[in-house]
């Protein structure tokens, strides 16, 4: 069982190299400029599809607590995140900053 509290700059790196590495970074993000892009760059279930319309906003979730699972943490579902299309990826890996559990 995951049990070590990880920093923000390693939520963040775990949060972008797992999302990079599985090829699930909104269109046009680099290392440069990954912070300010939004859910709403995303395109998540857009258009849904009929069976699931959450599968691609799921799948994220799935490859985030997958990753830190990996790095040795645990995290909620970052659902409130990824259904306001305001929030910024900053905004996402904070919140999965604050929200590791033991």
């Amino acid at each position: 069982m995951p049990t070590t509290k990880l920093t923000l700059g390693q939520c963040e790196s775990v949060m972008y190299r797992s999302l990079e590495r599985q090829k699930w970074l909104p269109n046009g993000t680099t290392e440069q400029n990954w912070k300010t892009k939004t859910v709403a760059d995303w395109h998540l279930d857009d258009p849904a599809l009929p069976a699931d319309p959450s599968f691609q906003r799921k799948t994220v979730e799935l490859i985030l607590q997958s990753a830190f699972y990996d790095a040795g943490s645990a995290v909620a579902p970052p659902t409130p995140i990824l259904t306001d299309k305001s929030k910024t990826l900053a905004d996402l890996a904070q919140w999965l900053f604050d929200n590791q559990v033991s």
